[in-house]
């Protein structure tokens, strides 16, 4: 997003399964010498307006005042839009008080109220976010997806986690082997993996338990697994998979990257922390040659370029750099 004048956020979504797509509110509000236009559905919170607000402005919302919106306080964090009665009924415009932060805190003692505070917790994650470049917008659904996906998820246990041990999440496609060339049924497997695959995976055996997260069905990640010796293979006393996520653990999600808008699958590790929760943010790499991939935990990921023309490309170094 370039910065100036009426610079716009079109961050409209489209509802899944039964919801039907509320109306698009459109809202304007100024801040310093800038007029942003956001557009948003209703069932959008107040939080959510002020992760959008922080991916645009880069105030916190911890220090955001926002004046003119509504009559009275700002309502809570968990109030929807769709519900608010707006001070100006034609068109919606607000004004944003706030510091950057990049600026500094500021002098004024910070609010308590839970209607102009996030918890901790979320404002933490927002600020990860902001520093990625990245802001999934639409938190409340993206919290409604966990629970949904948390609750029927059964992790496949191939090998059993390691007490003490931290996690590794590995993408497979294009960051562990050229998966393009591999669509021609004549090639192996192996013979398109990344240089020092093995190697890589050998040298963190010791301090890493390792996930494989693809972004493809079971059928063909299993076929690849086996292909490459990564499962059942003569690697097998060198080091091991703790268990495997295919296409079906991931959702989409709206995001904000560079001031632009998108929908995109994501691969969200607070999956695996429900279910084994030995392993959290402090302790999870997550590798991926798709950033968007780990849009809801920038922390943890790690981008690599996408390994590509195999048959070439055969002195990427890569993985024997992380491996250091």
């Amino acid at each position: 997003m370039e910065h100036g004048k009426n610079q716009e956020c079109n961050s409209r979504e489209v509802s899944d399964g039964e919801d039907s797509p509320s109306e698009a509110l459109e809202l304007t509000f100024s801040w310093r010498d800038s007029t942003f236009n956001v557009a948003l559905d209703g069932m959008v919170t107040i939080k959510d307006l002020k992760v959008v607000i922080y991916s645009v402005t880069a105030v916190p919302p911890e220090r955001q005042k926002i004046l003119g919106l509504v009559l009275g306080q700002i309502p809570a964090d968990d109030v929807l839009l769709s519900t608010l009665q707006f001070k100006i009924k034609k068109g919606v415009h607000f004004k944003l008080l706030g510091t950057p932060e990049d600026e500094g805190l500021s002098t004024a003692p910070p609010e308590t109220s839970s209607s102009s505070t996030l918890d901790q917790s979320d404002s933490h994650s927002i600020r990860k976010a902001r520093q990625s470049q990245d802001c999934v917008l639409y938190m409340t659904r993206v919290r409604e997806k966990l629970d949904e996906l948390s609750s029927h998820l059964e992790l496949n246990i191939m090998n059993p986690p390691r007490p003490g041990k931290k996690l590794l999440v590995l993408d497979l496609d294009y960051t562990l082997m050229d998966s393009k060339a591999y669509s021609d049924y004549s090639v192996h497997a192996l013979d398109m993996a990344r240089p020092y695959l093995h190697e890589f995976l050998t040298a963190l055996w010791p301090y890493y338990d390792i996930c494989i997260w693809s972004a493809t069905s079971w059928r063909w990640l299993e076929s690849k697994l086996v292909e490459l010796g990564m499962v059942g293979g003569n690697y097998s006393d060198k080091y091991q998979i703790q268990f495997v996520l295919d296409r079906g653990t991931m959702f989409e999600v709206t995001s904000m990257r560079h001031g632009k808008i998108s929908r995109h699958e994501v691969k969200a590790l607070e999956l695996i922390w429900r279910k084994i929760p030995a392993y959290n943010e402090t302790n999870t790499v997550h590798l991926d040659d798709l950033s968007r991939n780990f849009a809801l935990n920038p922390r943890s990921g790690v981008k690599l370029s996408a390994f590509k023309n195999a048959r070439v490309n055969k002195h990427d170094r890569q993985l024997v750099f992380l491996a250091r």
